[in-house]
């Protein structure tokens, strides 16, 4: 009986109103239009939403309140739509509440922004969220206190993450010419259950991967590997690329280059052809100057420390005033275009300057005070920065320091800041050989360590590549030169049954070589076509004689 009289008067008991009109209103309650439309929607279908209202004293709230009318108050249905306008609303209405125009009860700004950049430079949802409500008090759209509907919520910053990475995972590449990829070993984060079952917060080593699809730099995913070993890099690279890929791009690690089962190696046995091998040119121009320095200097002794007489001095040779030094000259190219100087990092702008302070020998009081960055065998550019920088600070340089600031300054920097400038993959072979020019100049017993790294990370030395450049020369002789070559490697291909794909090896480099494409023995070596032009035609390698199609490669490999 209670439960049949519960259903009877359920829709009578939440109804404090004061008007109890059904249809007409015939009491003294003064209901404007609006709010009478909402609360007859509220006895029947309750479709209708009203914005909320803000009081502007600790008046209580009391039943008088709910007849109270504002000129933008307004209702709309779940679909956002509104229902009502405030044409009727009172304006002499006396009360204690006043509101003010919202688009919704809900915050709907953006937070994609927010998100993107939170996940490029690893910042917490949290973080961002203040930062970004700090952002909206800063250009006055939020006040604390009084308006504050606008300010960003970490849950909303987390959703739109969420959001951002799935459309980025379903995001199909289908052809992908080139792909690119380099990683690095990060401290992760997870969770892990104990004895008890319980879930806590553990850490462990974790090889972060990036993937990026050329011509166009897309980013296309990521990986997240235990372990770092070749097998599992390229299982986890083979689901983003099909048979259209060309050629892969990386850093001349042992891990990604090895002949055998590197991670270049094993995609080409998975795809069954040959792909372009397009080494970054700046890890090979680091690897002569580690080799250099550890035959002068000694081996290391951890991450960050070296045993010899100049490793030991580099951690405070900021410290060292400057003293009267004897200058070195060096060729370092014009850096005149502003991209190319905001593509420096803050320390290849220090390399920059302090190669021009020790070939001018005016050193500035401002270079002097700067840091020249953190020692890290990961990172030779830092390595040359101190020993330049203890260079200046030595009043009586031993022989062993000059050799290695003579090679910094008249072969390592200007070959790097040339690779900066020059940074295409038809650039390689041709950065290559000046770099072999620039260290002629070193004793014997110092050439044999230097040419004996550049022969093992000489990958723009291999013939594939240099056809590369040879077809992008701007010399007509060059082109036709390459042209022959690569029609006749096809025509050998053509007469005989190769089993397998070909083996990637450097072959034997000439060092006294005058030009670069003469940097190998041709009659000597195996000539194969390079994988980016099997989809070309003859007749479409012919039209690359013409100067006006010249071909001009923008896959940037450095």
């Amino acid at each position: 009986m209670k439960a049949v009289l519960f259903k009877k008067n359920v829709s009578k008991l939440f109804d404090i109103a004061l008007c109890k009109c059904k249809d007409s209103c015939t009491c003294t309650c003064n209901l404007t239009v609006n709010l009478r439309h909402f609360l007859m929607n509220q006895r029947t279908n309750r479709k209708l939403k009203i914005q909320h209202i803000k009081p502007t004293s600790s008046a209580s709230v009391s039943a008088t309140a709910v007849s109270a009318s504002s000129q933008d108050c307004q209702m709309y249905d779940d679909t956002d739509s509104y229902r009502s306008s405030t044409e009727d609303c009172d304006k002499n209405d006396d009360h204690h509440w006043t509101t003010r125009p919202i688009t919704s009860q809900y915050n709907t700004l953006n937070a994609r922004p927010v998100a993107e950049v939170a996940d490029r430079y690893g910042v917490s949802s949290q973080a961002a969220a203040a930062i970004a409500s700090a952002t909206l008090q800063m250009v006055g759209l939020v006040t604390v206190g009084v308006d504050d509907d606008l300010v960003m919520n970490r849950c909303k910053v987390q959703r739109a993450k969420a959001t951002l990475r799935q459309e980025l995972s379903a995001e199909k590449f289908d052809n992908i010419m080139a792909l690119f990829f380099d990683g690095r070993k990060d401290t992760t984060m997870f969770m892990k259950a104990g004895a008890d079952l319980i879930q806590r917060q553990s850490f462990r080593k974790e090889e972060h991967i990036s993937l990026i699809k050329e011509p166009g730099a897309k980013y296309i995913g990521h990986l997240s590997l235990t372990n770092s070993k070749a097998p599992n890099i390229s299982n986890g690279i083979f689901p983003f690329i099909n048979q259209s890929l060309c050629a892969v791009g990386c850093d001349g690690t042992k891990t990604n280059t090895g002949p055998k089962g590197g991670v270049i190696r094993l995609l080409e046995v998975r795809l069954k052809k040959p792909l372009q091998w397009l080494i970054c040119q700046l890890h090979f121009v680091e690897l002569p100057l580690r080799a250099l320095f550890v035959f002068i200097d000694g081996k290391t002794l951890g991450p960050h420390q070296f045993s010899g007489e100049i490793g030991s001095k580099l951690g405070d040779c900021v410290n060292l005033p400057i003293v009267k030094f004897e200058r070195v000259t060096t060729k370092l190219p014009n850096l005149t275009n502003d991209m190319q100087i905001k593509d420096l990092s803050t320390d290849q702008k220090y390399l920059y300057e302090i190669c021009e302070a020790i070939s001018t020998g005016i050193f500035s009081q401002s270079l002097s005070e700067r840091r020249c960055g953190n020692l890290c065998h990961s990172r030779w550019l830092t390595l040359a920065n101190s020993v330049l920088r203890l260079y200046v600070g030595t009043r009586t340089p031993s022989k062993n320091l000059k050799t290695l600031v003579h090679f910094i300054m008249k072969s390592y920097a200007p070959s790097w800041f040339s690779i900066k400038i020059f940074n295409k993959c038809c650039d390689g072979s041709k950065n290559l050989f000046e770099f072999i020019k620039s260290t002629r100049f070193l004793d014997e017993k110092y050439k044999v360590v230097v040419e004996a790294s550049i022969q093992r990370n000489g990958f723009f030395g291999h013939p594939e590549n240099i056809l590369l450049n040879m077809i992008s020369d701007s010399r007509l002789h060059v082109r036709e030169m390459a042209y022959k070559r690569i029609t006749d490697s096809r025509r050998r291909t053509e007469t005989a049954r190769v089993i397998g794909v070909r083996k990637f090896t450097i072959p034997s480099i000439q060092f006294n070589a005058t030009d670069y494409y003469d940097i190998i023995d041709w009659k000597r070596i195996e000539v194969t076509e390079p994988p980016l032009f099997k989809t070309f035609s003859d007749e479409q390698l012919l039209l690359l004689l013409e100067p006006k199609n010249r071909l001009r490669v923008g896959s940037k490999s450095a």
